[in-house]
């Protein structure tokens, strides 16, 4: 057999581009990073004609998908609308919502005084708006509906 250890020795390596990546972000909206060949986000700052490409090129149904700009940062969201009130559409799906507040007092060990929090109780439906509402348990699609409801303000 015969040994290629001179050849592979001798061959130079060829460093590939950065390439651009989304991730999830953990918020119910996506980011876009460059990685390196090493797999480590090189810092290069993504544009929103790049970012607009990947979505063409990444994902099949890109309709579902906006890109946005929130405190100069790039995301990659979902396209949600509001209907009314407390009724959004997404994915020619309804949603409605309720708002629950809770309230922290104060509260020695945190600096913040009357903290409000917000959660939110999600149903959908699949037949139309004929009332029958079922709560929504998929961790996506509820992420990505919570983000819509915490960000609406900046999605505009």
């Amino acid at each position: 057999m015969t040994k290629l250890t001179g050849f592979l020795n001798n061959t130079p390596t060829v460093e590939k581009p950065p390439h651009l990546q989304s991730y999830a972000s953990g918020d119910g909206s996506l980011s876009f990073v460059y990685i390196d060949s090493n797999g480590k986000a090189t810092g290069q700052r993504v544009t929103r004609a790049q970012a607009e490409q990947h979505l063409k090129d990444n994902f099949s149904d890109s309709r579902d998908w906006k890109i946005q700009e929130i405190n100069g940062l790039l995301y990659l969201v979902r396209n949600i609308e509001r209907v009314n009130g407390f009724t959004l559409r997404f994915k020619d799906r309804m949603y409605r919502y309720s708002v629950n507040l809770a309230t922290l007092g104060n509260n020695a060990s945190v600096t913040v005084h009357d903290l409000e929090i917000k959660t939110y109780t999600i149903w959908n439906t699949t037949s139309g708006d004929d009332g029958c509402w079922e709560k929504v348990l998929n961790y996506s699609t509820l992420a990505a509906i919570k983000f819509f409801l915490n960000h609406e303000d900046e999605l505009k």
